[in-house]
């Protein structure tokens, strides 16, 4: 009796799942919207996927897998010079995305997504996507980033945004063609800051000191990507609504041990300057990596280690197939 009713509960939530609504507006990120871009600004601020946005001041990778073996990047046209080049054989659809979720220096990159209606107050949702490790630089990493999750939200932003009068007189100025910067922020500073003469105003800065130093943006859900290789799996979440959420934000979000991840990202942002020096403080302080990321099997390789030190990053995430669904009562 006790079996069957297992087996009776089981195939319940199955049916639940089999017959509910993705509520995400172009999961797969195949609808485009056009992109008319300029010399001027090469880098369009407009995401290439319909109903997505880049919340903050990152580069999420547009991507189409439609050729065997080559992974092409949208940046105004189509190139194929991004240097991740692996899970081709086992794709989920013609286009992903990819995204840096985090670099050693508080570098942050995140996505948020639409969906077509309003969440239900106390209603229970699985929140799922497919994702694959797909290295950094061309080399497997087993680097996977602790605390990547997702947060809801009633508007577009989930990150605070600072008044423009707020930003006249500390501002960081962000240019994608030059990579990470060192910035010299003042230590009086309190709020995030955003330099006033870019064209992406409205987008916070993408730096984890910058974005979580004084907000508490904590994330809803954390997925579990320990076991995450280079083909694609599935992770999912359970979360119950808070009532009316309209957008859903794919982000790393505040560490619950936020001081201590504060400390290392400073330390290797501003103390630990050029490639060898910040291989040489890992190998030094493992547990200190630990607190960012999974090593895989428990182990941090030497090759890893050399990666952290040459690339300051990260395994490389492509993520598709995103998906919010009711458990239906």
């Amino acid at each position: 009796m006790e079996r069957t009713i297992r087996i009776f509960v089981v195939l319940t939530f199955f049916l639940q799942r089999v017959l509910s609504q993705n509520l995400i507006l172009n999961p797969d990120f195949d609808t485009l919207v056009e992109i008319s871009c300029s010399k001027s600004d090469p880098y369009s601020r407009q995401f290439l996927a319909k109903h997505w946005q880049v919340p903050t001041v990152s580069s999420v990778d547009y991507l189409s897998l439609k050729e065997e073996n080559k992974l092409k990047s949208y940046t105004c046209k189509w190139s194929d010079w991004h240097p991740i080049q692996v899970g081709m054989k086992n794709k989920i659809g013609d286009n992903c995305i990819g995204i840096y979720p985090m670099g050693f220096g508080g570098y942050i990159e995140n996505i948020s997504g639409k969906l077509n209606e309003p969440l239900k107050k106390d209603s229970i949702y699985i929140v799922s996507l497919k994702i694959l490790n797909a290295g950094t630089h061309n080399v497997y990493s087993s680097l996977i980033p602790r605390n990547f999750g997702y947060k809801f939200s009633c508007d577009s932003q989930v990150f605070k945004i600072p008044d423009r009068e707020e930003t006249n007189t500390y501002v960081i100025r962000t240019n994608k063609s030059k990579g990470n910067h060192i910035y010299n922020i003042p230590k009086t500073t309190r709020t995030i800051k955003v330099d006033p003469k870019e064209k992406n105003e409205g987008q916070a800065s993408c730096f984890y000191q910058y974005l979580f130093e004084d907000n508490d943006v904590y994330a809803d859900g954390i997925f579990d990507l320990s076991l995450i290789d280079s083909t694609w799996h599935s992770v999912e979440s359970v979360y119950k609504a808070r009532g009316d959420e309209k957008y859903l934000t794919l982000s790393v979000y505040k560490f619950s041990n936020h001081k201590e991840i504060m400390e290392l990202l400073n330390k290797l942002h501003f103390k630990v300057r050029g490639d060898k020096a910040q291989t040489k403080y890992f190998k030094k302080h493992l547990n200190k990596l630990n607190l960012l990321c999974f090593p895989k099997n428990g182990v941090f390789s030497e090759e890893n280690i050399n990666l952290v030190g040459k690339y300051r990053t990260f395994t490389y995430l492509l993520i598709d197939n995103v998906s919010v669904e009711q458990i239906k009562h």
